[in-house]
């Protein structure tokens, strides 16, 4: 018989409520405390003025669950919501964008996870806020003989998830499904030692460069004094943890992958109207998972990733610029 699983993925992760607010008031100021990072600033005491503000679905298993859904994959988000009518809007949301809400679950405790974003009007760029909520309280639990060629694991917060990442192990292991892992920000300060188990059995590793540095220097302490680690070296230091394949993106300057035979590289363009970056590297995730399940090809994949971050960040919101398959493939 053959094996016809009922969905290409299952997105594992966040859901939330984004509120997004522009404003060209804000300033970025170089942080004196850590060379390598800027601050953003407003007058203490002034009143802000919003020139637009918006509201929209995000988080990183719901953004990727609508991405790979509009690019023509067979998908269900397993996230945790609110039972109040922000839980509802949102899986109205994901059901009209043909993603699978079975898996959800609804909190009577906690509500909707939430973003505040601050958008710089004069160049896209995000500052975001993030409170958890009911994200929080997120339990794995997949019918035993679901079938899926794949799991997508984002970013996970509360103080369970360690179980959770062994949750998620166990299941692939299994099961026989495949993972992508874009790990979150409570996961890259644990550090590889944290990961080992999770990584071994990782098909993809998504993660930005700064996400890499930091994973790589918690291996190696001694390299953290160097500011500029090459992506070359943090693509092959991190396939030696396991991963079959490792992405590293680096906004503007594109993305490199790795099997452990070549490194790709694939750059973005430089004519793009940037709107907001918000849910830029959901964008990307969506588009380059799709592409390798639909056409195998790693440098396709890589191309079709940037196209569909590209498409993001000339809108406002993680999901609105989200490409179609026909965007993509031409179908």
């Amino acid at each position: 018989m053959n094996y016809n699983p009922t969905y290409d993925i299952i997105t594992i992760g966040g859901g939330v409520r984004d509120y997004l607010a522009i404003t060209s008031e804000d300033q970025i100021i170089p942080d004196t405390r850590e060379p390598t990072k800027k601050l953003l600033a407003f007058e203490f005491g002034a009143k802000i003025v919003i020139s637009e503000l918006a509201s929209c679905l995000g988080g990183g298993a719901c953004n990727v669950a609508v991405g790979t859904s509009r690019l023509g994959l067979r998908v269900a988000a397993l996230a945790n919501l609110s039972a109040d009518d922000d839980g509802q809007w949102a899986a109205k949301i994901l059901k009209k964008e043909k993603v699978e809400t079975s898996l959800l679950s609804f909190d009577k405790l906690l509500p909707i996870g939430f973003s505040f974003v601050i958008i710089d009007k004069a160049k896209g760029d995000h500052t975001l806020f993030s409170y958890r909520g009911a994200n929080d309280n997120l339990k794995i639990k997949l019918p035993a003989k679901i079938g899926a060629h794949w799991l997508y694991l984002a970013s996970l917060s509360g103080k369970n998830w360690p179980k959770q990442l062994l949750q998620v192990t166990q299941i692939c292991q299994a099961q026989k499904i495949k993972l992508a892992f874009n790990p979150g920000a409570l996961q890259i300060e644990a550090g590889l030692a944290k990961l080992k188990n999770i990584l071994k059995l990782t098909q993809v590793l998504l993660v930005n460069k700064s996400e890499a540095t930091k994973l790589v220097q918690s291996k190696t302490p001694r390299i953290s004094k160097r500011e500029n680690l090459s992506v070359k070296d943090l693509l092959r230091t991190l396939y030696s943890f396991g991963p079959k394949i490792v992405v590293i993106t680096e906004g503007k300057a594109g993305a490199q992958a790795y099997d452990g035979k070549r490194v790709l590289s694939s750059p973005a363009r430089v004519n793009i109207k940037v709107v907001d970056t918000t849910g830029a590297g959901d964008a990307f995730s969506s588009g380059f998972l799709t592409s390798l399940i639909f056409q195998k090809l790693l440098p396709r994949a890589l191309e079709n990733g940037i196209k569909n971050g590209e498409s993001v960040i000339t809108k406002i919101g993680a999901q609105a610029g989200l490409l179609y398959k026909k965007d993509l493939f031409n179908v």
